[in-house]
């Protein structure tokens, strides 16, 4: 029981470490400038693209991860404790988008992410399983992952994706996730077949 209250603290803090770099990926994602009429005629400079809020699920995942499990996305699908996963809470309704991430070598940066659409994820989890699409990881404390190939759903899941471009150690650029300044961005590139573009 101490062990996955502990890990839940862990993966709390992790993204508490990262939050207000996802926090600029997000707003630059749902915060748009306002067309020149809207910001003549009604005041408004900026325009956020959803009224209702917006319950993002994050997860960030060590560098380590990022050469083999690069092209997915994993979700927790059962503790040893019993207590209600990710992936039930999903399942339910609850959450709009995942943000899901690695992180650079020196787990400073967010390296790459993707943010997927879980209305979507919900309509198709049924039709992925049947296909034997989904694969179970488990844990070395017996925690079950199932991981998703994002080729493995339609266009509509993956809302927005991309990469860090390193200009100099101060200052971090977000491009798009098919720039080729990492090898690993291209073969990723190679491997997703489509993506909508992230663009600053």
């Amino acid at each position: 029981m101490g062990m996955n209250r502990r890990n839940f603290k862990e993966d709390k803090l992790r993204v508490d470490k990262f939050e207000p770099q996802i926090k600029a990926i997000c707003g630059q994602v749902f915060i748009k400038t306002a067309p020149k009429k809207v910001d003549c005629e009604e005041a408004a400079d900026l325009i956020v693209l959803e009224i209702n809020p917006i319950r993002i699920a994050c997860r960030v995942r060590y560098n380590e991860f990022l050469e083999n499990y690069g092209d997915e996305f994993t979700i927790r699908s059962d503790r040893p404790s019993g207590v209600k996963t990710e992936l039930e809470k999903i399942l339910e309704g609850w959450c709009d988008y995942n943000f899901y991430a690695f992180a650079d070598k020196t787990d400073t940066y967010i390296k790459q992410w993707i943010i997927g659409n879980l209305n979507i994820f919900r309509v198709e989890y049924t039709a992925l399983m049947w296909a034997n699409k989904i694969q179970t990881r488990v844990t070395w404390d017996g925690t079950k992952f199932e991981s998703f190939k994002i080729n493995d759903l339609s266009d509509k899941f993956l809302y927005r994706c991309g990469c860090r471009k390193l200009v100099v150690p101060e200052v971090s650029i977000y491009h798009p996730i098919n720039n080729p300044i990492y090898e690993r961005f291209g073969e990723l590139n190679k491997n997703t077949k489509r993506h909508r573009r992230f663009e600053l």
